[in-house]
């Protein structure tokens, strides 16, 4: 009986280091097929600009995974955002995009425009190297 116990528990070690969705931690995911209407929310009554598919999918494939306290450290939010889904590896997700360059999907995800992103003046990027929390 010892051994069927030893060999569920293994088992089900084996198949959660397998699942689909973990992820190493320094593999990014695959994202595609980005699909938004546009319809821009404004919290904050700045003047938002259009912005393009284009520039959703160089967020997406230049930004890099971040934390909250990465977000809070580094980046600025807008209060202007977008909405849409897109695939992560395969998988259809909702997201939101503040146009600070903050991509909020709903797998528990964020990405966010960063150093290699905000490279010749990107227009959505709020990354700051140098902003630290002072709290």
């Amino acid at each position: 009986m010892k051994s069927y116990g030893f060999i569920i528990a293994t088992l089900i070690i084996i198949t959660s280091c397998t699942s689909k969705n973990n992820l190493n931690n320094n593999e990014k995911p695959h994202f595609s097929h980005i699909q938004t209407n546009f319809k821009l929310t404004n919290k904050n009554n700045y003047p938002c600009d259009t912005i393009s598919l284009s520039d959703i999918q160089h967020i997406v494939n230049n930004g890099q995974l971040v934390n909250e306290r990465e977000i809070h450290d580094h980046y600025a939010i807008t209060g202007c955002s977008i909405d849409g889904t897109l695939l992560v590896n395969k998988e259809l997700y909702e997201f939101t995009l503040d146009y600070g360059g903050i991509v909020y999907i709903n797998n528990g995800m964020t990405l966010a425009c960063g150093e290699a992103c905000c490279h010749s003046g990107f227009t959505y990027c709020s990354f700051d190297q140098e902003k630290e929390n002072i709290d």
